[in-house]
């Protein structure tokens, strides 16, 4: 039985610390990235993010400055 996650962001571009992996899926849970998989995660709402990067782990500095959430 495949894995199942909360969240699944599907055919992107992800950004790593040794490089970028072209269409990749990433499976998140509990809000955090649990997978990277070429597979197709079975998730509970999936995001079609072809043509996009992602920048997993990322926390993006200026929305948590200028919303008051750092």
């Amino acid at each position: 039985m495949p894995e199942q996650y909360d969240f699944a962001l599907v055919n992107g571009r992800v950004v790593l610390p040794g490089g970028v992996i072209e269409r990749v899926n990433v499976g998140i849970r509990d809000g955090k990235v649990a997978a990277l998989t070429d597979a197709a995660p079975a998730a509970e709402e999936t995001l079609d993010v072809e043509g996009l990067t992602i920048l997993p782990g990322l926390v993006d500095e200026h929305f948590h400055v200028f919303h008051g959430y750092g």
